[in-house]
Formats: structure tokens, sequence, C-alpha cells
């Protein structure tokens, strides 16, 4: 004997079936396309990110400050593919509690080379306004995180060999 369909079913599948007619898209079967999916992509890249910048404000206390100017410029991105005002922080509580300036930086790394295969699968112009955007500022981060893991100022016993300044040969 054949199943018979409950009425709330029944129910659901008519007011799905006369949703799809009214607005011209097929809800049933319908598959999102490349871009809609890329952006899906971005949004939970850029989400991660902004987990993995909560572990590192966690961990990296002397550098709390630019790292939470950092995380700051992911919930921006967020905004560019989400179409909201602003994004909100929102530590996953069951994510990184702590990530070091190289894991952070390698995170950056990998994103960076997410946007730049990603400028090769489409031809929309936002979509690709979005990605040139995100690129930029991810390049500026891992200057600045790599500035973290090797600060400028030599040490004070520090010796170059040809200096050209007086009295340190």
């Amino acid at each position: 004997m054949g199943k018979i369909m409950n009425r709330r079913t029944l129910l659901l599948s008519s007011s799905v079936i006369a949703l799809s007619a009214c607005s011209g898209n097929s809800f049933i079967g319908s598959k999102p396309s490349a871009d809609e999916l890329m952006v899906q992509e971005f949004i939970q890249r850029e989400t991660a990110l902004v987990d993995i910048y909560f572990a590192g404000i966690n961990q990296e206390r002397s550098y709390r400050t630019q790292l939470i100017q950092l995380r700051n410029h992911h919930l921006d991105h967020l905004t560019l593919w989400t179409n909201e005002v602003s994004a909100t922080p929102n530590p996953s509580p069951t994510g990184l509690q702590v990530a070091s300036i190289t894991q952070l930086l390698l995170a950056e790394e990998e994103h960076l080379n997410f946007c730049l295969t990603s400028c090769l699968l489409t031809d929309d112009k936002q979509i690709l306004q979005n990605i040139g955007q995100i690129a930029s500022s991810v390049t500026q981060h891992i200057y600045w995180l790599n500035k973290m893991i090797t600060p400028a100022v030599p040490k004070p016993n520090a010796s170059y060999e040809g200096s050209d300044i007086e009295g340190t040969e």
C-alpha cells in the first residue's frame, strides 16, 4: 500500500508551489548560481576570520588594539556581502579560544589566495569590486601581522656586517 500524505505535508508542499508560482522562481530543485555560492563562501570565510581574530585578541594581549582594528576590517568585509549597514562582533563560544599572530597570518594569506582565485571565477562587477577591496585590505593585514612577528627595532647588541655607520663595524 502506498504512503498517504499527511495534512501538514500537503499544506507545506502546496505553500512552496504557490510561492514558487508567485515569485517566478522555482524553489523546488533550484540550485544557487556559482556567484551565489561564491558569496556564501566569502561570508563563511570572513566569519571564520572574525572568530580567529577573537582568539588572537585573547592570546596576544600586547597587540590587542591592533588586532581589534584588523578584526573590525573583516566585519566591514562582511557588510559588503550581506548588504547590512554593519556587522556585530559575535565570538563563537565553541570556536578557538586562543590564536597566535602566526595563525592569524596564515589565515589571512589563505584568504588572500582565495580572493585571487575567485577573481578568475566570476565576471560580476559588484563581486569583483568587493573582492578587490577585500584583497587590498587583506594584503595590508598581512603586512601588519608580519610587522608584529618581526619588529623593526634592532636589538641593542646587534651588529651588521658592512655597516656604513661609523663605529659599528
